[in-house]
């Protein structure tokens, strides 16, 4: 089916058939370039969606009264967040891809190592996850350098681990001598 040319607004060529258009992009991302990208970043976002859930059904108690309109807006703000650990881990990928000359890709070892890439950028998110999750379930927040701050802090705060910064006694200065004043 030909479009006319007066209808043939945003068609790439005036009387090129629209279903070739959409054909294009469609072998567009089944290309050998474009698949391992697209499968990465699949399981990216549905590995931290299955995530994400396991903790919304280990919390489920502290979200009673949460509605579950406000539950799918959280669940898209993260996958907007996961979209950039996703972007960070598929650029040596993507590079790797658009360098690469056309006949590598029928070479084996080029396929084994685009695999043996996304094999270890999963496992990496999968223990960064499952770490995560454990965090958050044993300390109630998500686990980022603040946190860790935090946490290391109200732990070297206890009384034994500090006793060899306390039996060292810090020089006296003239501030420290006149806000204690030591009785003769």
């Amino acid at each position: 089916m030909r479009i006319p040319r007066a209808a043939s607004f945003g068609a790439a060529v005036i009387g090129e058939p629209v279903n070739s258009r959409v054909g294009a992009a469609l072998n567009a991302l089944r290309s050998q370039r474009v698949r391992p990208l697209l499968l990465l970043s699949l399981v990216g976002w549905g590995l931290f969606a299955a995530f994400r859930a396991g903790l919304l059904i280990a919390s489920r108690d502290v979200l009673v009264n949460v509605g579950a309109t406000e539950i799918a807006r959280c669940f898209l703000m993260g996958l907007r967040y996961d979209s950039i650990p996703i972007g960070y881990a598929m650029l040596p990928l993507a590079v790797a891809l658009t360098i690469a000359p056309s006949w590598a890709f029928v070479r084996p070892w080029f396929r084994s190592t685009i695999v043996a890439y996304s094999v270890a950028v999963t496992t990496i998110a999968i223990v960064a996850e499952v770490v995560g999750t454990a965090f958050f379930l044993h300390f109630g927040a998500r686990l980022n350098s603040i946190s860790m701050e935090s946490r290391m802090l109200s732990y070297y705060a206890c009384a034994r681990e500090l006793y060899l910064s306390r039996s060292y006694r810090a020089p006296e200065t003239p501030e420290r001598l006149a806000a204690h004043p030591e009785k003769d």
